[in-house]
């Protein structure tokens, strides 16, 4: 969808539409996708580490 939103047409639209755009907006979800996985790779991590140290 992200390639497709710099065409015209309706994923454009939906694209670019926003109901509170100072605070949410679709292009942002791109470092959601990152960050969140991290931190889950990150929590299990630290878990394993405290888990197999005596």
């Amino acid at each position: 969808m992200r390639l497709a939103s710099r065409t015209d047409g309706w994923i454009k639209l939906i694209w670019s539409a926003s109901p509170v755009p100072w605070i949410f907006q679709f292009d942002y979800l791109k470092y959601l996708f990152i960050v969140i996985p991290g931190t889950i790779v990150g929590d299990l991590l630290c878990r394993w580490i405290q888990y197999s140290s005596p």
